[in-house]
């Protein structure tokens, strides 16, 4: 799977075998382009529909649900408030699910990839900040990892919440169990004590899947994305380009075929010289102990 299938076919690969996508569709929102061919092979052609339509359904609501009731134009409006005018610098997202401990991870990318830019609105402007720190764990584990610094620090974190409400007849009171933790996390987040123990006044959101289905998914993944395009619009970047990424491989590239021939090249800045020859003694090391 690839965008430039020419050079696939240089390093040996077979027509056949190469499966192209366009090249304006980025790695962040391409589940929806021929790249999904990859998770029908996995999940199965009906359930790779599901999470197609899942998806398309947020799409339809996107584009005609007036905003005060458009659920990525709220979410995007709010982390901008957050961001811009609270001056808050990341955002919290747990996943109470196992199967979506990986989402915190995704949305990083989303976001951080997609609009982690510089933005100016007008020439002579004082640039805006953008994308939040995402980060994130799947609950109940993040309750003994982070959990007391959201409650207490004088920092704030908004959080989303991920919960799902149905998870199968077998694991019904488990399932119960965890929604509780969950629904107590937000509540404390929010309330407080009486005491200024905790304080209260942190911020979530808490969003519901009925179940954890393919079509489920797919209204999750699209809620978040639109969500980052209509901030991307906000700010005035184009969230499909990566040029800090494309600059960080087209130097490893010219870094990477410096070491391959032993060769430091002249002018090169003290620190990256520093760690080259180091690593370089350490790799010559190794192979004499070898």
């Amino acid at each position: 799977m690839t965008a430039i299938p020419e050079r696939a076919y240089a390093a040996g690969f077979l027509s056949d075998h190469v499966i192209s996508m366009d090249p304006q569709v980025t790695g962040r929102y391409s589940v929806w382009s021929s790249m999904g061919f990859i998770v029908a092979l996995k999940i199965g052609k009906e359930q790779h529909a599901a999470l197609v339509r899942g998806a398309c359904l947020v799409d339809h609501h996107v584009t005609h649900a007036p905003w005060e009731k458009n659920i990525s134009v709220l979410l995007a409006l709010q982390s901008i408030f957050y961001r811009n005018f609270l001056k808050i610098p990341s955002e919290c997202l747990i996943p109470y699910a196992h199967a979506l401990h990986n989402l915190p991870s995704f949305m990083q990318q989303l976001s951080m990839e997609s609009n982690g830019k510089t933005a100016q609105l007008q020439l002579g402007q004082q640039p805006m900040e953008t994308s939040p720190i995402i980060w994130g764990y799947e609950g109940t584990n993040a309750q003994h990892s982070f959990f007391q610094w959201l409650q207490q620090s004088s920092d704030v974190a908004p959080v989303d919440f991920v919960v799902v409400a149905h998870a199968g007849p077998q694991h019904i009171t488990q399932q119960q169990k965890l929604i509780a933790h969950a629904i107590a996390q937000a509540k404390i987040l929010m309330e407080g004590t009486a005491s200024s123990e905790l304080p209260g006044n942190k911020p979530s959101n808490f969003l519901v899947l009925k179940e954890l289905s393919p079509f489920a998914l797919g209204e999750l993944i699209a809620i978040y994305e639109h969500k980052i395009f209509v901030q991307s619009r906000v700010w005035g970047v184009d969230p499909f380009n990566q040029p800090g990424v494309e600059l960080g491989k087209r130097v490893a590239k010219e870094l990477s075929l410096r070491m391959e021939h032993a060769q430091i090249p002249e002018g090169m800045d003290g620190s990256t010289r520093q760690i080259m020859e180091r690593i370089s003694q350490l790799q010559q090391e190794a192979t004499h102990i070898g």
